[in-house]
């Protein structure tokens, strides 16, 4: 008897597997939100660089000439882009504001290494289960833009990720107009940051010169390779006596090789007309961006210098290397081999072996998207070829697999978020590697079930992995922001939350500067104080990295500014600016010769004309310097002006958070060691009489003042915080320490 299956079993057996993956994927998109979301904004870095995008933007809208007068090194295609999101369409140009910008580019670029991979894989069984675990892992690989919100990156990796996209999905109907398109992107991109333009640039130049049948266009195509392989070693050519240089120029090389040879196996067809459009669409691009920069009031000399002669400065006078060691060099030469090999002797390799290798590499790839992102560069970039193995998608995966070694010297000069932005393309790889070994299964030769069987448990490992991972993290971060966080209540800043030692720095401040100043500068940067106090920068100048970059002219204007601003306040840092330096430069010379330090907080002095009153310190505890050795002392506690979530103080700490270091606490058990909270003559806290006050109390308190029980080490004291918290041990407050300066 002949066994008939129900002619409706296999329409259901279809129709789960679409249900289960819509429920994966709005799951995934659920986890992968919420966690960016939590991370935007949950991360505010004391470098502040997101402070310097928004006084350049800033500069930007109101006006001023960008390059000639105002000093950057990111180009007129970001300044458009940010003239037409926060002049034309209003967006805000805040904390918040930058966040959300670079939120939606966040959660963009990783829908996008998600069909970069579908676009590649399709018509494989587990092509959109691949495509969905890559999109979630790129999530997780792309958390660094939560570093410097609304950095000129976001919109980079926006416009690759985008161009290639575009690319591949309208070639095969429209390839002039998709050429067009990628040229335009290549220009986009270089107009925002001129290196990766050129990491673009190359490969996609190679790629059409390659395949043409006449001998001066392929032969152009070899001397672009060469170009390409001469790169690495010509930007680290002052690093290569270092172990990490000529390591990464090796994988570099490596990889771009092995791509080349897939490449030349690709059938030769006449690119002439593709090529043509790719250079008319950067060169469109081009005009439009400096046409942008030019109407705006900006030279031509300007432009070349603020994007060429400055960040050629840039990479002598601020370099920090990648973690790679030299035996990344072997491995990027066995690479090499392996993939001649694989090449030549294709036929002759077994299918599970190659399977096998694909496998690996997904696999080794995506668990090293988070905890280790820092290998894949040196141990998974030379191996990126894999991908090339299927001859049926090879013409599609090559640009990308061309592009991607390029894309790891975003880790020169300054390494840290480039090592994971210059590693995005290895997610996409390795997901449609990941595609191909399930493929693999489900070819002849292998049991139905078990080949099914196989290819869905790698596929939902793979989502259900990435599934957990992202909600694990985002449930961590959500515990994190409600226990060791908190709002500061400043202009632009409703949704960001800063950790205890960064808020309460932040607090002080913007709250000091709106009481007392005009005009203000910090030697380290510091930026998102313009935004968060209203005062205006007083030169087109913008502190940012290093104060080497900047030229005679530069330099002047910034010592003649704030030698004529009646009313600034000026943060210096004894650290961070050699002595040598501020021996020759005129900006220290001034600053020496004006200004005295009224103030330290951490290691920032503030400093005030020679003169003009002692400024009003607010939002701290004020420690003069004559009582940091006495005991029994009683401090000023200037409360801050915006409102605090009212609550019950049962617990007062004097700490150095940095160095885990409790000088009072009210909780201990030697009494000699409890802080009290006094209004003039009236006590308001106390562990042994008063052992609660009420936020609204001490708020409301006339003269409130610390009297703080034993003396705090002078190294120690500037680092300090003085936490209110509740019952729970949730902190309500936190006020720093800063030492007040004897009248001169």
């Amino acid at each position: 008897m002949v066994r008939m299956e129900a002619p409706h079993a296999a329409p259901r057996a279809s129709l789960a597997l679409h249900v289960l993956f819509a429920l994966c994927s709005l799951a995934i998109a659920a986890a992968g939100i919420a966690y960016a979301w939590l991370w935007m904004f949950s991360n505010f870095q004391l470098y502040d660089d997101e402070g310097y995008f928004l006084v350049l933007v800033r500069h930007l809208l109101e006006g001023h000439r960008i390059y000639d007068d105002v000093t950057t090194a990111y180009g007129p295609a970001w300044l458009g882009y940010r003239w037409i999101v926060n002049g034309l369409c209003g967006a805000p140009l805040t904390t918040d504001g930058a966040r959300w910008q670079s939120l939606a580019a966040w959660i963009l670029c990783a829908a996008l290494v998600g069909l970069l991979v579908r676009r590649a894989t399709i018509g494989q069984g587990c092509s959109r289960w691949c495509a969905l675990g890559a999109a979630a892992f790129a999530v997780l690989q792309l958390e660094v833009f939560s570093n410097e919100p609304g950095h000129p990156q976001d919109l980079a990796q926006l416009v690759f990720l985008g161009g290639w996209l575009s690319f591949l999905y309208l070639r095969e109907r429209r390839p002039l107009a998709a050429a067009a398109l990628l040229g335009a992107a290549v220009a986009l991109q270089g107009w925002t940051k001129v290196n990766l333009g050129v990491f673009f640039a190359l490969p996609v130049l190679f790629l059409f010169l390659s395949n043409d049948v006449r001998t001066w266009l392929r032969a152009c195509g070899g001397l672009v390779l060469a170009a390409a392989l001469a790169l690495p070693w010509l930007l680290m050519r002052t690093h290569l006596s270092e172990e990490w240089g000529p390591a990464l120029a090796c994988v570099v090389d490596g990889g771009l090789i092995a791509a080349a040879v897939f490449g030349s196996s690709l059938p030769r067809a006449d690119r002439r007309a593709e090529l043509v459009r790719v250079v008319t669409g950067i060169a469109l691009g081009s005009v439009v961006c400096v046409g942008f920069a030019m109407a705006r009031g900006s030279t031509l000399a300007g432009i070349w210098h603020a994007l060429v002669v400055l960040p050629s400065r840039f990479t002598t006078e601020l370099v920090i290397g990648i973690r790679v060691p030299i035996e990344a060099s072997w491995m990027a030469g066995a690479a090499l081999v392996v993939a001649l090999l694989a090449h030549f002797g294709e036929r002759r390799v077994p299918t599970w072996l190659l399977a096998a290798a694909e496998l690996g590499f997904g696999v080794f790839t995506l668990l090293n998207v988070a905890p280790h992102r820092e290998w894949l560069i040196p141990f998974v970039l030379p191996w990126a070829w894999i991908v090339l193995v299927p001859r049926e998608t090879r013409a599609v995966r090559l640009p990308l697999v061309l592009c991607a070694p390029l894309q790891a010297l975003q880790v020169f000069p300054v390494s840290g978020s480039q090592e994971a932005l210059g590693t995005v393309l290895l997610v996409a790889l390795a997901g449609m590697a990941l595609s191909d070994a399930c493929t693999a299964l489900l070819r002849e030769g292998v049991l139905v079930r078990t080949r099914r069987v196989l290819a869905i448990a790698i596929a939902a490992l793979l989502v259900l992995d990435a599934t957990w991972v992202l909600a694990n993290h985002a449930g961590a971060l959500s515990e994190y922001r409600q226990t060791r966080q908190e709002r500061i209540a400043l202009p632009g800043v409703v949704y960001t939350r800063f950790d205890e030692a960064t808020g309460a720095r932040a607090r002080f401040l913007a709250d000091t500067l709106r009481g007392s100043f005009d005009d203000f500068l910090s030697v380290r940067g510091d930026g998102s104080l313009y935004s968060w106090t209203g005062i205006a920068p007083a030169t087109g100048v913008i502190i940012s990295h290093s104060w080497k970059l900047f030229d005679d002219r530069q330099q002047a204007e910034l010592a003649e500014t704030y030698a004529k601003a009646p009313h600034a306040l000026l943060l210096d840092n004894k650290g961070r600016i050699p002595a040598q330096l501020r021996a020759s430069l005129p900006f220290f010379r001034m600053l020496e010769r004006d200004y005295h330090p009224v103030a330290r907080i951490g290691a920032d002095d503030l400093c005030v004309r020679r003169g003009a009153p002692t400024p009003e310190l607010r939002s701290c505890v004020v420690l003069p310097e004559n009582l940091l050795q006495k005991p029994g002392a009683f401090l000023d506690v200037r409360w801050p002006a915006a409102s605090i979530e009212d609550g019950e103080v049962v617990q007062l700490q004097v700490a150095n958070l940095a160095q885990r270091a409790l000088f009072a606490d009210s909780t201990v058990p030697d009494v000699r060691f409890h802080p009290r909270l006094w209004d003039g003559a009236e006590l308001l806290f106390d562990a042994q009489r008063k052992p609660s006050v009420s936020i609204a109390r001490l708020a409301a308190a006339r003269a409130l003042r610390l009297e703080l029980p034993q003396p705090i080490p002078v190294d120690q004291a500037s680092f300090s915080k003085l936490r209110f918290l509740a019952r729970d041990e949730k902190r309500l407050l936190s006020l720093p320490l800063v030492i007040a300066a004897s009248a001169p």
